[in-house]
C-alpha cells in the first residue's frame, strides 16, 4: 500500500472539552493562594496564569488576611494580582507598582504579547464609582501599572464590558452603569490613545443587540460575535449577535 493510501487510512481520535481539576501545591503555614472571589478577570500566557481583583464580602474575619494591608485597603474587593505557573503548580501573589485602578470587579482583561491591558470595572457598592479608563501592567519585567493617556469619544464609565483586539485597535463592547446597559461599540487606536464611536445602539435596527453586561466576545478577523449576557431583569441566550 502506498504512503499516500496509508495516510487516507489513517484514524485519528479527539477528546474535546476534557476538564481535570488542577491541585496547586501549596506551603504549609502560609497565605500562597488567592481567596475564593467573584468578578475577578484572568489571562494567561504559555508559562503562567494571572488572576486580577475580584470581590469575596464574606472573608472579613478569615485569620489569612485579616491583618493584610492589602486586603485592608480594599476590601471587600482584591486589590492585587495572582499569578499561577503552570510547571511548578504555585501560586505567588504578585507586587505591583505604579498606578493600581480601584474599580476591582468585572474589569475587561485582555492580554497582548506580555502586557496584560485592564478597562472599566466598578467599585463597591457596585455602579457607585465604575471606571472608562485603562491601565496596562507589564508582566515579563517588572509588574508596572500604568494609566493610560486618552482621548477623544470615550466609552462611559461602567462594568462588564467586554473586549476584543484587531491589530493596533482595541474594541470595547456593552456593559452598565448599574443602571443602565448598552450594547454600543467603540475603538480605541492603541498608536495614538484615541477613542472613536463605531456604532451606537438607539434602538431603531430591528437587528440590534440588546443592552447587557457579562457578555463574552469572540473575533474571527472580520467580525465581532457577541454572546450571552443579560441585564438585572433578563439573560439573554447564545444566539450570535
Amino acid at each position: 500500500m502506498s504512503n499516500v493510501s496509508q495516510k487516507k487510512n489513517c484514524m485519528y481520535t479527539f477528546r474535546p472539552f476534557v476538564f481535570i481539576k488542577i491541585v496547586p501545591k501549596l506551603l504549609e503555614g502560609l497565605p500562597n493562594a488567592p481567596k475564593a472571589r467573584s468578578g475577578h478577570r484572568v489571562v494567561c500566557d504559555d508559562k503562567n496564569l494571572y488572576s486580577f481583583g475580584g470581590y469575596n464580602p464574606s472573608i472579613h474575619n478569615d485569620p489569612d488576611i485579616r491583618d493584610d494591608p492589602v486586603w485592608l485597603e480594599s476590601r471587600p474587593l482584591f486589590k492585587e494580582l495572582w499569578k499561577y505557573n503552570f510547571a511548578s503548580k504555585m501560586w505567588k501573589r504578585v507586587a505591583c507598582k505604579g498606578s493600581i485602578p480601584n474599580e476591582l470587579a468585572s474589569n475587561a482583561v485582555i492580554l497582548k504579547g506580555g502586557t496584560m491591558m485592564i478597562f472599566g470595572g466598578t467599585g463597591y457598592p457596585f455602579g457607585t464609582t465604575c471606571s472608562n479608563q485603562l491601565y496596562v501592567c507589564n508582566l515579563r519585567e517588572d509588574y508596572n501599572m500604568q494609566l493610560v493617556n486618552m482621548e477623544g469619544s470615550f466609552p462611559p464609565k461602567q462594568y462588564g464590558q467586554a473586549l476584543v483586539l484587531d491589530g493596533p485597535y482595541l474594541y470595547t463592547v456593552g456593559g452598565t452603569t448599574g443602571f443602565d446597559y448598552t450594547a454600543d461599540v467603540h475603538r480605541l487606536d492603541l498608536r495614538k490613545g484615541v477613542w472613536e464611536e463605531m456604532y451606537m445602539c438607539t434602538g431603531k435596527a430591528w437587528r440590534e443587540p440588546q443592552g447587557r453586561y457579562r457578555h463574552e466576545l469572540a473575533f474571527d478577523g472580520t467580525r465581532i460575535y457577541l454572546l450571552g449576557g443579560g441585564t438585572a431583569e433578563e439573560v439573554y441566550g447564545f444566539q450570535v449577535c
